[in-house]
């Protein structure tokens, strides 16, 4: 019977340039994997969400206070104290660059400054002084940190803001299993070389790594991969 495949190895398996026939036929396997895919979300919370704006999370800055409004919004109010406010604290799962959204219904008597802060740092900021949309991108510097989001007022007048919702885009690790088709190398098709050990022709090229039962070899430097 015609042989399947003929090599020529030097002294510890690695495979002779040029001294070895290829089998023609193709071999492949699904094989099934979890991986961990980014996905960018949103996370709303305030009015018309089923999560409320938690009113009791917010922490006074210089005498500001913060109330529940509508259904399922907060109002900060601020003496006539410039910087006084209140800020919410919250935490990331990403270092990469990310967006909060603030939907506020209206502002009564002080101009305000919303903050993104982490560790002391200013990471964004947009002013606000009538009802609207304000965006605040940022990036963190730490996953262990907290962050921060500060709303002040920036005269000594007393007023208010009222914000329906908070909107915070930012990615989030999904963890998904996928199922593909692995081949052999088009090159190389025979799955068995040197002492009978089957080739990992995708690790190293061909001939150059086989594995077996309790062990993976390397030809090129004749080592076992599995230390005993």
């Amino acid at each position: 019977p015609a042989l399947p495949s003929v090599y020529d190895y030097y002294p510890f398996g690695m495979l002779m340039p040029g001294r070895y026939t290829q089998d023609t036929a193709q071999h492949c396997a699904l094989v099934t994997h979890t991986i961990m895919e980014p996905q960018w979300v949103n996370t709303a919370v305030g009015v018309g969400g089923a999560t409320p704006l938690c009113v009791s999370c917010w922490v006074s800055i210089l005498g500001g206070s913060v109330s529940a409004y509508s259904s399922g919004g907060a109002t900060v109010t601020t003496p006539a104290t410039s910087g006084a406010g209140a800020y919410y604290p919250f935490t990331t799962n990403s270092l990469t660059t990310q967006s909060l959204t603030l939907s506020v219904a209206g502002i009564k008597g002080s101009s305000y400054i919303a903050q993104i802060i982490q560790n002391q740092v200013v990471l964004a900021s947009v002013s606000m002084g009538s009802s609207g949309t304000y965006s605040l991108k940022f990036t963190p510097s730490s996953i262990s940190l907290p962050l921060s989001l500060s709303i002040t007022s920036m005269t000594a007048t007393s007023g208010s803001v009222s914000i329906t919702s908070v909107t915070y885009w930012h990615w989030v690790n999904n963890v998904v299993t996928i199922t593909e088709l692995v081949c052999n190398q088009p090159n190389d098709k025979y799955r068995f070389s040197f002492d009978g050990q089957e080739k990992t022709n995708e690790w190293a090229g061909v001939g150059n790594h086989y594995t077996a039962q309790f062990w993976e070899y390397d030809a090129r430097v004749a080592r076992r991969g599995a230390h005993q």
